[in-house]
């Protein structure tokens, strides 16, 4: 179980029944890096409308079945998806921080100041933390 975290768009008529617990599964390409593997956790965002844009609602799911090959092209794969009853993807603190982190460290574009003000921690600090959860 490798329990990295995958964001992914989909498109509003997938993602209703994602919310409804109606779909329990991704038909994907196979083009990830790191690949998905079961322990994984899946955030799901709605994407796409009239605005071609994100809505603003997001599900997490965790992969609990992985289908590579055989029957489907190699450039494809299905996911099998669960919830966790919280609808939640942590696992730990430790987790948590490192996402939340990484959430607020993508959206800057990466700019340590700026992202060391948004998480109020300094600079230093901020370093220590990139290190630790391996986003440097």
């Amino acid at each position: 179980m490798s329990g990295y975290t995958h964001e992914l768009k989909t498109w509003p008529m997938y993602f209703r029944p994602l919310m409804s617990g109606e779909k329990a599964f991704e038909f994907r390409a196979d083009d990830r890096t790191p690949r998905f593997e079961v322990g994984d956790r899946l955030r799901l965002r709605e994407w796409g409308g009239a605005t071609m844009d994100y809505s603003g609602r997001d599900c997490w799911r965790e992969v609990t079945y992985v289908a590579r090959g055989g029957v489907i092209r190699p450039e494809h794969l299905i996911l099998s998806m669960a919830t966790n009853g919280h609808d939640t993807p942590f696992h730990s603190l430790e987790a948590a921080e490192r996402d939340h982190i990484s959430r607020v460290f993508a959206a800057t574009g990466r700019q340590k100041t700026r992202t060391a003000e948004i998480l109020g921690v300094s600079r230093p600090r901020l370093d220590r933390l990139l290190l630790k959860h391996g986003l440097a």
